[in-house]
């Protein structure tokens, strides 16, 4: 879904324009739980908006002090950008960064660990849609007649 902005009807054709309000400060939609299985602390409690989606697909992410075990390898590589509060990962081996507002990491495919929002969290992430596509169809399923 591509939305338009307030700034975007000014803005040259081809052009999405993401204004810093929108990207740092506007309220989210509701998003479904994060799942039992790797909610380790925390409500569970998240939002999420897709203020583009083209050939890549960018979504503003917000969820509640929480700490998140990724057992199974994460299924696409991820650009994030931290908005607001502060992010510990530590892969499976224990080694660990930590990340806070106007940071930015690439989240690699495969990647096993723990993810801390020690506070409220917010990014802004950027993945391929291809790729994120894929990673939402459940295993069992191949693709449809006529994609």
């Amino acid at each position: 879904m591509t939305r338009a902005t307030s700034t975007e009807a000014a803005a040259p054709k081809g052009l999405a324009v993401l204004n810093k309000f929108d990207v740092e400060q506007q309220t989210l939609p509701d998003y479904e739980p994060l799942p039992d299985e790797i909610l380790e602390t925390g409500s569970g409690k998240n939002w999420l908006d897709e203020p583009f989606g083209g050939e890549i697909t960018l979504m503003l992410w917000e969820a509640e002090q929480a700490r998140l075990v990724l057992n199974s390898p994460y299924p696409y590589d991820q650009y994030v950008e931290v908005l607001k509060g502060r992010l510990t990962l530590m892969d499976a081996e224990g080694r660990s960064a930590t990340f806070g507002p106007g940071d930015r990491f690439v989240l690699q495919k495969g990647f096993m660990g723990t993810w801390r929002m020690t506070e409220d969290y917010r990014q802004l992430l950027i993945v391929s849609t291809e790729q994120l596509n894929a990673a939402e169809q459940p295993a069992d399923e191949g693709p449809q007649i006529g994609e």
